[in-house]
């Protein structure tokens, strides 16, 4: 499904650390923000980003993500590994725009 221009949905995840697939946004994404609760560390994904890619922002360092990032689906998106987007037992906020 295309992203609607304009279209905004947020929710949660609680984090596994193992890749897991977050289906519940209705559209492709074209930009998400990711808070993590648990430790206060954020990230970001935008569609200008390769598949598994996203930047980070924890403790005042902000690192970039070439693998176990974020990857865009038709309908939501895909978690890597890494602990900022998908720390084991950790809650996940995001918002995504289409």
């Amino acid at each position: 499904m295309a992203s609607p221009a304009g279209a905004i949905r947020t929710g949660s995840y609680l984090g596994t650390g193992a890749a897991q697939t977050i289906g519940t946004v209705g559209f492709r994404p074209r930009y998400i923000k990711f808070l993590n609760k648990t430790t206060g560390a954020a990230a970001e994904w935008s569609d200008t980003m390769t598949d598994a890619h996203a930047v980070t922002h924890d403790s005042g360092t902000d690192a970039s993500l070439t693998s176990q990032g974020v990857t865009p689906t038709s309908t939501g998106f895909t978690l890597g590994t890494n602990a900022v987007i998908n720390g084991a037992a950790e809650t996940i906020h995001w918002i995504a725009f289409g």
